[in-house]
């Protein structure tokens, strides 16, 4: 019977030991691998993708984006389909971003505009209802066609939109 007592306490340190001996290979901190055990938390938005719409202008030389095309594309590639010395495109209204993208008090999307005219047209981009646009001066900005210029940034603006109260949507639009 001492023997057997003597035989598993013996096991039971080594056992013990070799516990101590694999445990103090890892180091604490940064570990290299698969696993990663702090929380994260990932909001949607972080990632502005989405797809290129085109939208052509009407008789009018009016378009009003929809709350749709803003939401689900990175860039609305406007053509002019009417002769027009300017062209007006309209932001969706601040009710249909909130519903369609801007869910969330601070949410944020962003929009690049790119005026493919083939001649000279300017476009003008136009706030909607329960929109405040902040362009770099007045309530419009004018993005100037590509049509005679080799200026690869002429012709885009990146309009940069977030909920500020759930009811009023802030654009910010910047020309290049």
């Amino acid at each position: 019977m001492k023997n057997f007592i003597a035989s598993a306490v013996i096991i039971g340190m080594a056992v013990v030991i070799c516990g101590f001996i694999i445990s103090s290979s890892d180091k604490l901190g940064a570990n290299p691998g698969p696993e990663y055990h702090n929380m994260q938390y990932f909001h949607a938005g972080l990632v502005n993708g989405g797809s290129v719409t085109s939208v052509a202008t009407t008789a009018t030389a009016i378009v009003q984006l929809t709350g749709k095309q803003f939401c689900d594309n990175s860039i609305v590639k406007m053509s002019n389909s009417y002769s027009a010395s300017t062209t007006t495109i309209y932001l969706p209204t601040g009710p249909q971003l909130i519903a369609g993208c801007l869910t969330e008090l601070g949410d944020t999307k962003t929009l690049s505009i790119w005026n493919n005219a083939s001649d000279t047209t300017n476009l003008i981009v136009t706030a909607s209802t329960s929109i405040d646009l902040q362009p770099a001066s007045g309530t419009s900005a004018t993005i100037p066609s590509l049509a005679g210029t080799s200026d690869a940034l002429k012709g885009w603006a990146r309009v940069s939109c977030v909920n500020i109260d759930g009811a009023t949507s802030t654009c910010f639009l910047v020309n290049f």
